[in-house]
């Protein structure tokens, strides 16, 4: 092994890395999965070859006695906080990985990140429901590499249908461009305020960040808010499609505020966005929220959601950034039993 290495992958690589990568999912669990939402491996080797020609990308691989064994695709994310690396964990073979071949390509990913101007980097690990965090090769890699378990999120699928009238038929919705930026990034802020005892998320608890994204898609089509008496009082942020061959659309943000809680606004603002949702030609719905979150989870699962996935986040940032300092870390202990589709 003293002669294992590390390089960026050059244009001319782009075969052996989608090859090793490849082989290193051949044990995932997420790539096992056939129930709903599951991953399609054709769409992820698309992803991942656009990953290698974006010239923001730089795409490690990991050498070992002149064999590629171990691959990781580092880009810079702005979207969420300044960090780097993303949503593609290190793909190591798996005789290979009692190795330092996934210690090394965490190192250089993080080294270029920094070089970058970055706060650090990042990843995210999907699992179907079924499979157990505490045994996951990724889990123990980022623990051992100093990584820190931020978010532990589970994503429920539900086929959905439509409703002539809401639970709470005193509400009434309307665009949000009838609310100033300002009313309704407070709206936002508040209804999620209590969320941060589950887990920081920037872009639901910064106001920075709550302006920026609430200022490209204030307008846009799928984001309701709700009144009660005249007062704003909920929120909903339903996109669909996803992706041209998404058979579903996204809840993407959902709120209420804590004192119109028990009032049923928040089914009521779910059945509007799965009216919005079906009337775009989808019949199935999917939304997320922290596995901590019994109160979100109950009601999503009294409106027909079962979870589809869990997604743990992990991130190492330097110690003088601003994202090191809001973090609040979790740990396995917090896991909650998840049912499936």
């Amino acid at each position: 092994m003293n002669n294992m290495r590390v390089r960026v992958s050059a244009r001319t690589d782009e075969e052996l890395y989608l090859r090793t990568w490849k082989m290193a999912q051949a044990d995932s669990p997420w790539f096992q999965y056939t129930g709903p939402f599951a991953p399609n491996l054709k769409d992820e080797l698309d992803a991942t070859r656009t990953a290698l020609r974006d010239p923001d990308s730089k795409c490690l691989i990991a050498i070992d006695e002149g064999k590629a064994i171990g691959v990781l695709a580092c880009r810079r994310v702005d979207e969420l906080a300044r960090l780097g690396s993303g949503d593609r964990e290190p793909a190591v073979i798996p005789d290979h990985r009692q190795t330092p071949a996934g210690v090394k390509l965490l190192d250089a990913a993080y080294e270029l990140s920094i070089g970058a101007g970055l706060a650090g980097v990042f990843a995210i690990l999907k699992l179907p429901p079924e499979a157990d965090p505490r045994k996951q090769w990724h889990v123990n890699l980022y623990f051992q590499w100093g990584m820190m378990l931020t978010r532990l999120f589970v994503e429920c699928g539900a086929s959905i249908q439509s409703y002539d009238n809401y639970a709470n038929p005193q509400v009434e919705f309307k665009g949000a461009d009838d609310l100033d930026l300002d009313g309704l990034c407070n709206l936002v802020l508040r209804s999620f305020e209590s969320t941060r005892k589950f887990e920081y998320d920037p872009l639901v608890h910064d106001p920075a960040e709550v302006r920026a994204f609430l200022s490209e898609i204030h307008g846009a089509e799928g984001l309701y808010v709700a009144y009660l008496g005249g007062q704003a009082v909920g929120f909903v942020f339903a996109r669909a499609p996803i992706g041209d061959d998404r058979a579903y659309g996204h809840i993407a943000a959902i709120g209420t505020l804590p004192e119109h809680r028990g009032k049923k606004v928040g089914m009521s603002l779910l059945q509007k966005a799965h009216n919005h949702i079906l009337e775009r030609g989808y019949e199935r719905s999917f939304v997320g929220t922290s596995e901590s979150n019994l109160a979100s989870r109950a009601l999503y699962h009294k409106m027909g959601y079962r979870s589809a996935y869990r997604i743990l986040k992990f991130v190492k940032a330097a110690k003088s950034s601003n994202i090191a300092r809001d973090l609040s870390p979790h740990d396995l202990n917090d896991l909650r039993p998840l049912e499936g589709l």
